[in-house]
């Protein structure tokens, strides 16, 4: 005995939805597709000037990783609402520095703890990102 489409009623409706579904989800793409516009921005040339490798470590914006005022870094910026990615950088950098670090760039807002001046702490706003990241050692570059 053969099962026919004819014979299955419900089965029928649910194909016919679903090729409907489908050739609709189609013309949305097409005409997605043809309406995007490409817009080419200038590539701007950078010099990048090597520091070396540097301990990196993450910090967060607490009282206990910080001061009373942790989202005010030492530059005066407010870094939970900063649009950028921040780092605490040594002493011999000054505020504004860009870092290339890990393939992003980061901006040198803040100042870690005078026992640490030797190395970089990124800021990150989630604690189990900060302590996934844990402490590396990568190759910094200044981006000038």
């Amino acid at each position: 005995m053969m099962i026919t489409l004819d014979d299955k009623p419900p089965l029928r409706l649910f194909l016919k939805v679903l090729l409907f579904l489908f050739v609709v989800s189609f013309i949305v793409f097409l005409f997605s597709v043809k309406n995007k516009k490409v817009i080419k921005l200038p590539v701007e040339e950078v010099q990048l000037e090597v520091v070396g490798h540097r301990i990196i470590t993450a910090y967060n914006p607490t009282e206990a990783q910080t001061d009373s005022s942790p989202c005010i870094s030492a530059s005066g910026l407010n870094v939970c609402e900063a649009d950028k990615l921040i780092c605490a950088c040594p002493r011999e950098f000054p505020f504004g520095t860009k870092f290339l670090i890990d393939d992003k760039v980061y901006h040198c807002e803040d100042r870690l703890s005078e026992k640490y001046d030797h190395r970089i702490d990124i800021l990150m706003i989630d604690y189990k990102e900060a302590k996934e990241w844990g402490k590396q050692n990568l190759l910094v570059q200044i981006i000038k």
